[in-house]
Order: structure tokens, then C-alpha cells, then sequence
């Protein structure tokens, strides 16, 4: 569908975290998981069921309410759960998006319980490590191979648990995603083995390394805090800039170097069916700003536009609309496609509340929809006390 002329979206609502100027808060006193609870699916939306992080949590230290999320002392600080948020509404403290210098030859990414070098990215855990931040490592250095070192220490640590690496999937995946980008194989990131075997550092613990040990931590949680704490933390990476679009920028790069594509896949498809009778209500459930409301008082229009860039795919809008009208596909959507227009209606001002709404060219009646539903009471009731007229 085209987009209109003039697209107006100003009686949209900011529906962003980033543009309500949302803050990340701990999850508990000294704890190293930070919310930002207006971006989170789970608090914002009443009829979200998101739960993603407690379900991925490896030692069920998370768990999801129906209004608020509670973090036990069995918290590792792995940084698992904001791997899978769709809406970046965690941040892990050791997950920030400070710029590193690659060695000669290849940016290395180590767990925290080895020993620092030159060249090396410590992490708290290797699972902790979301796509976006791989991508930007990628982007930063295009000529430098990104390689994450297994150890074989995962299978005995609480934050690794057993069988496939923690990171392997988003290593994979954002592999796959370069490879359409145009990068050659050999600067895609990858698993290698260590040049020299040992066991782990204990005294790289980041628990020990802020002074104290992490029996010591875990005692301290259940003690009463004596002082105040502050209650807002603030990541490193910009609340400006979510996963989405931080991924998205890096393999914008990529893909203008190497002469790539974009991944059809990142995209979403949303369509609205002929049942639409614009609402706009999937605008509204909208966490991202990804489905606003548009208006073209030029030419009286108006409707619901769509951009899929950031789109997080949560299906939100599906769920919300009465007549069931919208289609959301995982991907095959047009990348930098931007705002278009997915409904287009007449835009008509009520003759009794002088309110502007959407109807349809072929339709006859000229009252909103909220004065027609109360013209049918009436009636109804009419009805009931006086009888129907024959």
C-alpha cells in the first residue's frame, strides 16, 4: 500500500522506553540484573505473557509475577535473561558496550575467570553475550576475526550448565546473519580452543574482584540494607538505542563494506486484512513505536503505519485487534523500507461529539463508533420500557 502524502504521526503515543525517558533499576538491593520496567512486555502490557528471561535463567534465580519479577540470591550475574528480552528491558552489570581494540589478527572474548591480556574481552559468562553486541564487535573491527574461547568449563559451572556452549546459538546465528552481509567466512566469529589448557583463576572471579566473595555476596542479600541504596542503576549502552537497532546498525555497515544484503529474516511482515475497521487499538499495545497511529488532515485520511525495522516481532498487535485482522510473518519483510501506511480510511468528524474517526468510503452512517454503540443503548432501552412499535 502507498504511503499518503503528508503522514502525521503526532497524535501517536511515545510509546518507546527510550523516548519516555525510561530508567534501568535493580532487581534487588546490590543485585547485578537492572529492569527498565516500562520497556518490559511482561509490566507494561496487561495481556502479556512474555517470560523469556526466568525460563532461560539457569539457576531459576528469576522468576516472572504477573506484575513484578523477583530475583533470589541463586543470581550468578551470567547475563543469560538479557540475551533473550525482545525488548532490551534488562541490563547485566559486565555486559557493556565499551569499545575494545583488537590484538593482530583476532579480537578474542574470554570468560572473566581467565586472566586479563591484550586483546581480550573478559565477560561474566559467555551466554551472556547478546547478538547486537557481537554485530558491533564485528562492525568495529571488519578486518579482525571475533573468536569466543571454550575452555570446557561450562559442563561444571552453575551458569553453563551441560551440553551445548551457552553462547553457540548466538555465535550461529549471527554467523549465518553476516554471511548474507557479504563477510567472508573467515572474519565471521567463531568457537576456538585455548592456546594454553589450565584450569580456571579463581581470583578472576568478578564477585572477588569488587572486594568480597561471593559466599560473601550471597549472605550479604539476605541481611538488612543499613544504608540507603540508590535506586536507579544506569548501564553503560545508550537506552537510546535498543538490541534491535544496534544489531541492525552493525550489520548496516557490514553489508555497506562488503557489499552483502541485509538479512530478510531481521524484518518482520505485518498486513492488515479487509476486516480491518480502523480502531487503531494494535497502535496502542504497541511496546516499540513500531505501529503508530498516522493522520492526513489534507486529505481527511488517516490509519495505522508500520516500520519494521523496529518491529520486535511480539505479536502484540495480532492479539489486541477485535476484528482479527492483522498478519505478522517472522520475517521476509523489505529492509530500510521505513514508516508505511498498512490501513487507509476516510477520516470523518461526528456530527454529535465532534470527534475524528476512521470509516470506509462505501459506508452511510456519520457517527463514531462510540456515539452509534450509544444510540444502540438507547434504542435498546427505549425498547424495553415502552415496548417495540410494529
Amino acid at each position: 500500500m502507498a504511503q499518503p502524502a503528508t503522514l502525521s504521526t503526532h497524535d501517536a503515543p511515545a510509546t518507546s522506553a527510550a523516548a519516555r525517558g525510561a530508567r534501568f533499576e535493580a532487581l534487588a538491593p546490590r543485585a547485578a540484573v537492572s529492569i527498565r520496567r516500562s520497556a518490559c512486555l511482561r509490566l507494561r502490557l496487561a495481556s502479556a505473557t512474555c517470560g523469556a528471561c526466568a525460563d532461560v535463567c539457569p539457576t531459576q534465580a528469576l522468576s516472572a509475577g504477573e506484575q513484578q519479577f523477583e530475583l533470589s540470591g541463586n543470581c550468578t550475574g551470567c547475563g543469560r535473561c538479557q540475551t533473550v528480552c525482545p525488548s532490551s528491558a534488562l541490563a547485566v552489570e559486565g555486559f557493556d558496550d565499551a569499545p575494545v581494540t583488537a590484538a593482530p589478527g583476532a579480537l578474542t572474548i574470554e570468560c572473566w575467570r581467565t586472566p586479563a591480556g591484550s586483546g581480550m574481552l573478559r565477560l561474566p559468562c559467555l551466554g551472556g553475550l547478546t547478538a547486537a553486541r557481537l554485530l558491533s564487535l564485528c562492525a568495529a573491527n571488519p578486518e579482525t576475526r571475533v573468536q569466543l574461547v571454550d575452555r570446557g568449563w561450562c559442563g561444571a559451572c552453575a551458569s553453563g550448565g551441560s551440553g551445548t556452549h551457552p553462547a553457540r546459538a548466538v555465535v550461529e546465528r549471527a554467523a549465518a546473519w553476516l554471511a548474507e552481509a557479504g563477510v567472508p567466512a573467515a572474519l565471521r566469529p567463531a568457537f576456538v580452543a585455548p592456546a594454553t589448557a589450565g584450569p580456571a583463576t579463581a581470583a578472576m572471579d568478578p564477585m572477588q574482584q569488587q572486594g568480597r566473595a561471593r559466599r560473601g555476596f550471597f549472605a550479604a542479600l539476605a541481611q538488612p540494607v543499613r544504608a540507603p541504596q540508590p535506586s536507579v542503576c544506569l548501564p553503560a549502552h545508550s537506552e537510546a538505542a535498543s538490541q534491535r537497532q544496534q544489531g541492525l546498525a552493525a550489520l548496516q555497515a557490514l553489508v555497506a563494506r562488503h557489499g552483502g544484503r541485509m538479512p530478510a529474516a531481521l524484518y518482520p511482515r505485518l498486513q492488515a486484512g479487509p476486516s480491518c475497521q480502523g480502531h487503531r487499538v494494535c497502535a496502542a499495545a504497541c511496546p516499540t513505536g513500531a505501529l503508530v497511529r498516522w493522520r492526513d488532515d489534507a486529505h481527511q485520511r488517516m490509519g495505522i503505519a508500520f516500520d519494521n525495522e523496529h518491529c520486535i516481532a511480539c505479536g502484540h498487535c495480532v492479539e489486541v485487534c477485535p476484528e482479527q485482522a492483522l498478519q505478522l510473518q517472522l520475517g521476509g519483510g523489505a529492509a530500510g523500507a521505513g514508516r508505511r501506511a498498512l490501513s487507509t480510511f476516510e477520516q470523518r468528524a461526528c456530527p454529535d461529539c465532534g470527534t475524528r474517526f476512521a470509516s470506509r468510503a462505501e459506508e452511510e452512517h456519520t457517527q463514531c463508533p462510540r456515539c452509534r454503540k450509544s444510540a444502540v443503548l438507547a434504542r435498546s432501552a427505549f425498547q424495553t420500557l415502552f415496548g417495540a412499535r410494529t
